[in-house]
């Protein structure tokens, strides 16, 4: 009888553009079996193998279900890659109040809530990954870029 081994299940957010797109693309290209998740989960619909979630850090019931669908299809994940965030282009006077805190949401309350999420299913199963990707933007100052430096500063 010939077993068949399970392949490494990754939950990759921020999928559907830049670096997570070359990084779902990378993954898959090498046998990974890879969870993509977008606020426009349309954008992930051309990425053969992928397994598109829609996920949108402002809305944390869609990080729930997310979550839990990848675990339903997957039996579990192996790695957590949290790459997903976004950018707010503009000087601290122009910038607004609501735009800090969708900032805030998207790259520390929304992440928060899926790693505590993948901590609790790793610990369970005494095994896991978590990797998280941050911005140049958090180490090198970029002009009209303060809320997102801030923000994504460790």
């Amino acid at each position: 009888m010939v077993s068949k081994q399970r392949r490494t299940t990754i939950f990759l957010t921020g999928a559907s553009t830049g670096i997570g797109r070359a990084v779902a693309v990378r993954l898959m290209s090498e046998g990974y079996e890879v969870w993509g998740t977008s606020r426009q989960v349309e954008k992930l619909r051309d990425l053969p193998g992928l397994h598109p979630l829609r996920l949108d850090f402002a809305e944390p019931e869609s990080i729930d279900q997310a979550w839990e669908q990848a675990l339903a299809e997957s039996g579990g994940m192996d790695v957590v890659i949290q790459n997903a965030g976004r950018g707010h282009w503009g000087s601290v006077e122009e910038s607004s109040v609501a735009e800090a805190r969708r900032q805030w949401v998207d790259l520390v309350e929304g992440p928060l809530r899926l790693l505590q999420l993948a901590a609790a299913h790793m610990r369970l199963r005494r095994s896991g990954c978590i990797l998280g990707v941050t911005s140049l933007a958090a180490e090198l100052p970029i002009p009209f870029f303060p809320i997102t430096a801030r923000v994504r500063r460790p």
